[in-house]
């Protein structure tokens, strides 16, 4: 079995292992239990021109804002199957998946029993104002929309001078913050 390379650990061999990674449009497909009030989610994500598997680990009162941005009877379904077994290793599929964006850092380095990783680690959630509206990633001048919202310190949606699919792409973390709809990753 060939596994996808980790992101986590190509940040930091890419020397950015301490800069933050805003995605604007991250999707949960699935919550794994690790144990100790302690989650996880993975995704495909790219990373430059080749896919790359990110984890990214959040807490008990993280999960909770993550199902707050959940429908009502899906939230209730999830927390009823994170109830029922709460063991390590145990996972959670979510259909529809869960929007909503992020901020995180890389962790530390774990060792699996095939490989060494490094989830990255949620630091907060971002405001999303503006973005449901967008149904296409743009993808054309990355570099330039990344640094129109940089820049100016604004919020997706909120700046007029912007492309209207700007999406936010960080060219020295080589990530593209895709749309809304879940371009983002698949289910792993």
């Amino acid at each position: 079995m060939e596994f996808l390379p980790d992101y986590g650990l190509r940040l930091r061999n890419d020397g950015l292992g301490q800069t933050p990674c805003y995605f604007y449009a991250f999707v949960f497909y699935n919550i794994m239990v690790l144990g100790g009030g302690l989650f996880r989610t993975s995704v495909e994500m790219p990373y430059g021109d080749e896919l790359h598997l990110l984890s990214v680990d959040f807490t008990t009162e993280q999960l909770r804002a993550v199902l707050s941005r959940a429908p009502a009877d899906a939230r209730e379904s999830i927390t009823r199957d994170l109830m029922q077994d709460a063991e390590p290793g145990r996972i959670v599929e979510l259909s529809d998946g869960i929007h909503c964006g992020i901020r995180a850092a890389a962790g530390e380095v774990l060792h699996g029993s095939d490989e060494d990783y490094v989830p990255l680690v949620i630091q907060e959630f971002l405001k999303l104002r503006g973005l449901a509206r967008t149904k296409r990633a743009w993808v054309g001048n990355a570099g330039e929309c990344w640094r129109c919202c940089h820049e100016t310190g604004a919020i997706l949606g909120e700046h007029e001078d912007r492309d209207p699919q700007c999406l936010q792409v960080d060219p020295s973390a080589a990530q593209l913050h895709s749309d809304v709809i879940g371009i983002v990753g698949r289910t792993v």
